[in-house]
């Protein structure tokens, strides 16, 4: 794990919000499925829980509910990432968190959020940042009022954090071990 600021600067990205959950112990274990570059950063063939956000060729996006919609086509993916639970389906709230696996209280209860989701055409990708504490239900109202057609929740807590143009403009309250850089 490392401070924000630092994989901020490291990413010479336009944007760069948090990723998926890691555990508080020692190890830091990465709890999602990730791909960069068309290679697994991180992989458990065990692993059936979560929404991944997926990019293709031609930056096609798909969100894949592995409970719902079966396992991701991870071999066509340049970029993705597994985390939830999912925010809206198809441009409607679908909020299912237990049916993803989720059962930890400070995920399903009000707290600090960060979300990823795209528009039904696929051209736009958005990272939002609350700056206050939001429910699941108030996250996926704000996802699909700002016209997303898919979305799903990442870490927050702590881990929410949000960088623009290189700037810093909602720093972490504790080092990160993944971002998602854009």
């Amino acid at each position: 794990a490392e401070s924000f600021h630092s994989l901020v600067s490291k990413a010479n990205a336009a944007a760069v919000i948090n990723g998926t959950f890691f555990s508080k112990d020692a190890q830091q274990r990465v709890m999602g499925n990730m791909v960069r570059n068309g290679q697994f950063v991180k992989y458990s063939q065990w692993e059936n829980y979560g929404t991944t956000l997926g990019l293709k060729a031609g930056n096609v996006p798909e969100m894949v509910t592995a409970r719902v919609d079966g396992k991701p086509a991870w071999e066509q993916h340049f970029f993705s990432i597994t985390c939830g639970p999912r925010l809206l389906k198809d441009g409607q709230i679908w909020l299912n968190p237990t049916q993803e696996g989720f059962a930890d209280p400070h995920v399903l209860g009000a707290g600090a959020r960060s979300a990823i989701g795209f528009t039904q055409d696929g051209k736009t990708l958005m990272l939002v940042s609350f700056n206050g504490a939001v429910t699941l239900e108030a996250e996926a109202q704000a996802m699909k009022a700002l016209g997303l057609y898919q979305a799903m929740n990442l870490d927050g807590g702590a881990s929410k954090a949000l960088a623009v143009g290189g700037q810093v403009v909602v720093p972490a309250g504790r080092n990160l071990t993944n971002v998602i850089a854009v």
